[in-house]
């Protein structure tokens, strides 16, 4: 072998070496991850204003002191991002006022605390988000470090009870559907029904009935409703109501009824249901079809 080859040869193996480092190096990441042995069934947030409690009960979540159904994606969320804390980075270790205040953990900061049978498990303190938004500064338990963790900590945690009620009104199958009837404050009424697998009007005719088709496709928009948003309790319902919408089922009767309330320029449309002991608003989209007349469904 020439002195030229041998040359060439230790210089490929000069820059394989640095190339095999340099790919370790990539390789080696700060990311690592805080995760509790167990998920805990008590989640307390905490604010300058208020405290929110999120439980997690016989697989379901709640909210708040009166035990309020609690919109599932957003709970799960709350108990996985305090679960498993995904670490980006240690951005300090130092717990002097500024520092604090630099990343937003001052004494007003958010915290959440979580437990597991009544017993504390892990407590963060939630400060900034980072540049990237996605990214968020935080303390957990007592340690000095301030550590920057993947997701958007001040958009899961920061909500109101409200924000985190279940919005879900009720929800069946389309073909255990068997009748339909709406019946409104000025005396008009109409309902449908199903014989075997056929739709036809059974009461409140006009002479030109929806055919078949027409129908079922109605009873299929009625076949879900979700809350637009919770009323305060403090909320009074008008004396008479504009509508009442029944769907009977092959299980159960469900009735949704709606009084539009005028504010200001604004109608809102106030509702009650058998599905909830708790005054409701609906979208304009849901208080349509429960005060639908015969002649709409065309």
């Amino acid at each position: 072998m020439t002195k030229r080859k041998s040359v060439l040869l230790c210089a490929i193996g000069i820059l394989l070496c640095i190339y095999i480092v340099q790919l370790i190096q990539a390789n080696k990441s700060t990311i690592k991850n805080m995760t509790l042995k167990a998920e805990p069934d008590t989640f307390t947030i905490t604010t300058a204003d208020s405290t929110v409690i999120v439980t997690k009960k016989d697989g379901n979540w709640f909210v708040g002191d009166k035990q309020y159904l609690a919109n599932t994606t957003s709970a799960q969320s709350i108990a996985n991002n305090i679960t498993d804390i995904t670490v980006l980075d240690v951005v300090s270790s130092s717990d002097n006022e500024a520092t604090l205040e630099r990343y937003g953990l001052t004494n007003n900061a958010l915290t959440v605390t979580a437990a597991k049978d009544g017993k504390t498990v892990r407590t963060i303190t939630i400060g900034k988000a980072s540049s990237t938004t996605s990214q968020t500064y935080i303390k957990v338990d007592d340690s000095k470090n301030i550590y920057l963790v993947s997701g958007s900590y001040n958009n899961i945690y920061n909500k109101t009870v409200n924000e985190l009620r279940s919005r879900d009104l009720y929800s069946v199958e389309a073909d255990t559907i068997t009748a339909v009837s709406v019946a409104s404050a000025n005396g008009t009424a109409w309902s449908i029904a199903k014989n075997q697998d056929t739709w036809s009007v059974t009461s409140g005719s006009t002479g030109a009935d929806p055919d078949n088709e027409k129908l079922s496709t109605f009873v299929s928009s009625v076949r879900t409703m979700n809350v637009q948003s919770w009323a305060d309790e403090s909320e009074t319902l008008p004396t008479v109501p504009s509508s009442t919408i029944t769907v009977t089922t092959n299980e159960k009767t469900i009735t949704v009824t709606v009084y539009p309330v005028e504010q200001g320029e604004e109608t809102k449309y106030l509702a009650t249901s058998s599905e909830s002991p708790y005054l409701f608003y609906l979208s304009k989209y849901y208080a349509d079809k429960a005060m639908t007349s015969l002649e709409q469904i065309q």
